[in-house]
């Protein structure tokens, strides 16, 4: 009778540890699952973000190339001016072409 007892709790053991490693195996597949669906969605949203820093870099090249152009037109006439307040003696214009530099 002891024999059987004893051969009762190895077999209960033995199924206590199987379902306890079927019932982790199939939450660490959950978890991969889960990790892989997390890994795409951050993938699209970083190609995401990716394709609105390159739509904001086009965007500020491009304000920056009109803002520059009519800056170019205005910087000529200031210095024919800067040189001529210099022969002048007048720092007025050299002020006004600093700042324009900015």
């Amino acid at each position: 009778a002891f024999t059987l007892y004893v051969i009762g709790a190895v077999v209960l053991i033995g199924l206590i540890l199987f379902a306890r490693t079927y019932q982790l195996k199939r939450r660490n597949l959950h978890l991969e699952e889960l990790v892989l669906s997390r890994t795409e969605e951050i993938e699209q949203k970083r190609a995401q973000i990716a394709s609105l820093m390159e739509s904001k870099n086009v965007f500020f090249g491009n304000v920056s190339h009109e803002l520059r152009t009519p800056l170019a037109v205005i910087m000529l006439p200031i210095k024919s001016m800067l040189k001529q307040a210099n022969n002048d003696g007048n720092s007025k214009w050299h002020a006004a072409y600093s700042q324009a530099l900015r």
